[in-house]
């Protein structure tokens, strides 16, 4: 989609001269009212990728956190198991 819009507008030549030289001041807020709606679209799967990195990140560091104090946690429970145990 970005590669269609960018070529469509931005690397197309003839869209720099139209707008520029030709457009009404009509057809110049259409073409403002579309590109900020593809602004919104991106900014929207800019956000959800966000979200996705987020619990990535978040689940790798819960398996970090498993490792790092599980030696604790055990050790934890064994003298909490001896105690009980007497």
């Amino acid at each position: 989609m970005m590669d269609f819009e960018s070529g469509r507008r931005f690397r197309n030549p003839y869209w720099v001269i139209a707008m520029a030289a030709e457009a009404s001041p009509e057809k110049l807020q259409r073409e403002m009212v579309f590109m900020q709606a593809y602004s919104n679209e991106l900014q929207l799967q800019n956000l959800r990728m966000m979200e996705k990195v987020g619990v990535a990140l978040g689940q790798l560091l819960a398996a970090q956190t498993r490792v790092e104090m599980r030696p604790s946690i055990e050790a934890q429970l064994l003298r909490a198991q001896s105690t009980n145990a007497r």
